[in-house]
């Protein structure tokens, strides 16, 4: 992401070191990991044994993630790997992590990348949803008059979960609200 086309308050990108002011926590393979691996995890699994010991309340960790990589083979192999591995940890503490891929309608014909996560052991669920029923954010919105574009192809969207995220969160309500949101204004 760039800071230019990016919603949420921070975001994974290759120029930590420029995007950093406006919100970057570095690289998804680096920066992002860590914090996932790290202070998050941590924070979860001490709101989690608090969650326990008050007989309720609410996780308030960070636990649900978009990835919209760049379309390119290589860099979604290597995200759809390191999206495994993150779930695998996640999984083995019983923790909440859930990952919302949104990648070009390849196939596994075409892409080795799209296979990897159509196969995974975390797939809840993959919509394929067609380009005249969803758009997007320009990068280059801020030149322009109108700040959103309809998709010039179909988008397979991949929701990875671990088992204590599925209990969270229904994936049919989720993904009710996605295609509402993802529709072209």
């Amino acid at each position: 992401a760039s800071p230019l086309n990016c919603h949420f308050p921070c975001f994974a990108s290759a120029c930590q070191d420029v995007d950093r002011a406006f919100g970057s926590l570095g690289s998804f393979f680096d920066g992002f990991s860590k914090l996932v691996m790290g202070p998050w995890m941590d924070a979860q699994r001490r709101a989690v044994v608090k969650k326990r010991a008050d007989g309720g309340g609410v996780i308030r960790v960070p636990h649900s993630f978009e990835c919209n990589p760049p379309f390119e083979e290589a860099m979604v192999r290597a995200m759809a790997d390191q999206l495994e591995r993150l779930l695998r940890a996640y999984e083995a503490s019983r923790l909440v992590l859930q990952f919302f891929v949104f990648i070009p309608a390849w196939g596994e014909e075409k892409s080795d990348a799209w296979s990897r996560l159509n196969g995974s052991a975390f797939l809840s669920k993959n919509i394929t949803v067609p380009a005249v029923l969803h758009g997007y954010t320009e990068g280059s919105q801020h030149t322009k008059h109108h700040q959103r574009a309809v998709a010039s192809h179909d988008t397979s969207i991949f929701m990875l979960q671990t088992n204590r995220a599925r209990e969270m969160y229904v994936v049919d309500e989720l993904t009710e609200e996605l295609l509402t949101a993802m529709r072209p204004k």
